[in-house]
């Protein structure tokens, strides 16, 4: 009977734990099933994130699973914060497992509305957890671990809407080549200057962004002469980017939370 009591009250929470669980699952299983996951590398749009960048999908793996078991202790139960948040987060670590399970299919149109639609929503956790005051242990799993997925989805947007616009025809190179990714660059950019005005102090959620696209002007690079433009538009596009935040962050002393 008590089981049935806590599952009832605690459903979600538990909910949470089993589906950050399934993130790494459901990339085991994809591959177990026959399906080559980002196959098409080497044939990549040229502002994708430099391949090494990507391992940062382990941590933010980690941090969730870390997590869902924090949230999960009794000593967590008095916090509603994690109860108001335990629906969105299940919606993004579901909407994980259907980006592997699209991307493996090559559905990349479906990739981009669901890192989307996992932006959206991640950002509504992250406003949410901005304004709870949290203990150093809680700012290390909780709000590192959201606000690092947060950062990373932020420019996946752009990543995989990029890999989709060049799966279904654009080319790389070229005046035209170089053009719409630039476009898309200068999407990424402007979004993440946006987003960060509104968590100026966020040191993790900056330092996310800042790796990506650290990561895209070295791809650029390594690209070589033909992707030149791109490589300084990366560039004059992280120097904006830390030259903002380090502006915002330093006149935004009346914020009550730092992180």
């Amino acid at each position: 009977m008590r089981i049935i009591q806590w599952l009832r009250k605690k459903w979600k929470r538990l909910a949470v734990l089993l589906l950050a669980i399934f993130q790494p699952v459901s990339v085991i299983l994809v591959e177990r099933g026959g399906n080559e996951l980002f196959s098409g590398e080497g044939t990549d749009p040229f502002i994708i994130p430099a391949g090494y960048a990507f391992s940062i999908w382990s941590l933010i793996v980690l941090g969730t699973i870390a997590y869902g078991i924090y949230q999960l202790l009794p000593r967590t139960y008095s916090k509603n914060i994690y109860d108001d948040i335990a629906l969105p987060a299940i919606a993004v670590f579901s909407g994980f497992a259907l980006w592997i399970w699209s991307a493996s299919n090559e559905w990349l149109a479906a990739t981009v509305l669901i890192f989307i639609a996992m932006g959206v929503v991640l950002r509504t956790i992250s406003l949410k957890l901005k304004q709870e005051p949290l203990s150093k242990l809680e700012k290390g799993i909780v709000r590192f671990s959201f606000s690092c997925y947060y950062g990373w989805t932020t420019v996946a947007i752009f990543a995989n809407t990029a890999s989709a616009l060049h799966y279904y025809g654009l080319p790389n190179d070229g005046v035209l080549g170089i053009a719409w990714q630039a476009l898309i660059l200068v999407g990424a950019t402007l979004t993440s200057s946006a987003l960060l005005r509104e968590m100026p102090r966020n040191i993790t959620y900056f330092a996310t962004i800042m790796w990506a696209f650290i990561a895209i002007v070295i791809g650029t690079v390594l690209v070589g002469t033909e992707a030149i433009l791109l490589t300084m538009l990366a560039v004059a596009a992280t120097a904006y980017l830390i030259v903002t935040w380090r502006g915002r962050r330093k006149y935004s002393s009346q914020t009550k939370f730092a992180y």
